[in-house]
Formats: structure tokens, sequence, C-alpha cells
């Protein structure tokens, strides 16, 4: 569905804010809310369309917005934790086990924080 169809289906202008969005649906959804017709077979199913069309493009209006307003940056808190966790092991632990546990524990960290660039 085109992003136009959506605010038009919303009964909006394009590029409305998140809370006006909101506000739309939660508002068109009360008036078509297939329950409300529930002794008219026609216009309940006309409501069932009508509140498919309006959830898809709510949907598809907040899918795009997310992708726009917040690209995520990776956490470098995990590969960090590792790191403490790796120094942590060998204070408390000076053995050959604890060197291996710490060594794998940085070779995590270095995994995760390659991956998070």
């Amino acid at each position: 569905m085109r992003i136009e169809d959506c605010y038009r289906i919303l009964e909006l202008r394009p590029g409305a804010s998140e809370q006006e969005v909101t506000r739309a649906w939660r508002e068109l959804i009360k008036v078509w809310h297939p329950d409300r017709f529930a002794n008219d077979p026609l216009m309940r199913k006309r409501a069932e369309e009508k509140v498919k069309a309006l959830n898809e493009a709510y949907e598809t209006i907040r899918g795009t917005r997310v992708e726009k307003e917040t690209p995520r940056r990776p956490s470098t808190a995990w590969p960090v934790a590792c790191v403490i966790a790796a120094l942590i092991v060998l204070a408390r632990r000076p053995t050959p086990g604890g060197l291996i546990i710490a060594a794998v524990l940085c070779g995590i960290a270095v995994v995760l924080f390659v991956k998070s660039r």
C-alpha cells in the first residue's frame, strides 16, 4: 500500500505527526468497529473491511516512520560487560581454567564489538 493512500484512508494530510496518526486511527476504529453493526450483516461486513484497511494503513505509516526516525545504532554495552566479566574472572580465579574463561569472554567481546560497528 502506498503511503499517500494510507494517509487518505486515515483522512489525514501527508506528513501528519505520530500523535495525529494515532488519534485519527483510534477515532475511525471507534466509528467503524464491526461490533457496532451486530444487527446489520451488510454493514458489519463493510465495517470489517474498513477496519482491515485502517489497520493496514496505520501499520504502514508507523513502519515507515520508525525506519525514518530511529535508525538504531548497536550498543557497545555487551562487549564492555564481557570484558569486565573477564577481568572479574581473572581476579577471582587466576588459574588455567579462569584464564580460558576470560579468553572466551574477551573473544565474545571482540565479536560483539565488531558486529556493533
